[in-house]
């Protein structure tokens, strides 16, 4: 089927991360009848890629970039959208090794009218893989170990969807996401999908390496992640579930008391580089969650119950 394909990549400040990254989309294969080009979001407070994307050479791909200073992952994906005109929109992170095929492989289901959307397999880099780690901490690295077909997520360091599905859900929510409030536009974006009755394809062909900054597997950086993932998942259950919560701040000091008890009979390594076990982050979130709810909870809700866009 012929078709347009547009690559994002919403990059900040990371040069060294995103020139990696493009050694491999420059290698990318399209599939038959289809054109496709790669569009750089560059969301550094002043240009920062204009060599890297003058050097950049693929059979292939055309490339462009479009600087965005407003910074947030969400408001340069909007960028990205806004700046696109093609059939099929493909995100990717700048700290991702797609395989040769990827890109064939995650836009199949969606060129062949199979699915709306598709999710690639993204596996993290073997030598960031530690022994301690579980399904929780490879999750929040965006490789998780395991997956069904019916699993309505999606993970923007591989993922697609059709330019139709912008007509019911047109923009990913600036609140979430890095540089904002941390996590769950993409979890958003994906149930507001589903919500609107488009289907959801986990392509496991379309292969990609993650490569985060090994500084990404300190404990201080687990803890920040649950903090920030708890104030994401209360802006998402107030104004999107319209969820609530009696008696939020005592919910709140129950977690603490529990975090605190168990810490004392638990040995935790509290050094910078120790592991974070996954029941210290879960009650990170959960404590993080009702105090974001309780400092929230009176807000005019911005959306209507399970809306696909922003009432304001």
């Amino acid at each position: 089927m012929n078709c347009t394909i547009t690559v994002i990549i919403c990059s900040r400040d990371n040069t060294a991360s995103l020139s990696k990254t493009l050694e491999n989309i420059s290698s990318l294969r399209v599939s038959p009848g289809c054109e496709a080009e790669l569009l750089i979001i560059d969301n550094s407070s002043e240009p920062l890629y204009e060599t890297l994307v003058r050097d950049f050479k693929s059979e292939e791909l055309n490339v462009r970039c479009v600087h965005e200073p407003k910074p947030g992952l969400s408001v340069a994906r909007n960028t990205g959208l806004r700046n696109s005109t093609s059939d099929i929109i493909v995100f990717t992170d700048d700290d991702v090794a797609p395989e040769a095929d990827w890109l064939c492989n995650l836009t199949g289901p969606i060129r062949l009218g199979a699915a709306d959307a598709a999710r690639g397999r993204i596996t993290l880099a073997p030598h960031l893989i530690r022994p301690w780690m579980t399904e929780t901490h490879f999750h929040w690295l965006a490789s998780p170990t395991s997956d069904s077909p019916n699993n309505k997520w999606l993970i923007g360091a591989s993922m697609a969807f059709h330019r139709r599905v912008l007509q019911k859900v047109p923009q990913f929510d600036e609140s979430l996401g890095a540089g904002a409030l941390g996590f769950c536009e993409e979890q958003l974006f994906a149930m507001q999908l589903v919500e609107a009755g488009y289907t959801i394809h986990l392509a496991e062909n379309a292969q990609a390496i993650h490569y985060p900054d090994l500084s990404r597997l300190d404990r201080n950086k687990w803890i920040d992640q649950a903090i920030r993932r708890g104030a994401s998942v209360a802006y998402l259950e107030h104004h999107w579930l319209h969820k609530r919560y009696t008696f939020s701040r005592l919910r709140q000091l129950y977690a603490h008391l529990k975090l605190i008890l168990r810490s004392s009979i638990t040995s935790v390594n509290r050094r910078g580089d120790a592991s974070c076990p996954e029941w210290e982050m879960s009650y990170h979130v959960q404590i993080n969650k009702l105090k974001s709810y309780t400092s929230i909870k009176n807000q005019t809700r911005r959306y209507n119950l399970r809306g696909l866009s922003q009432l304001r």
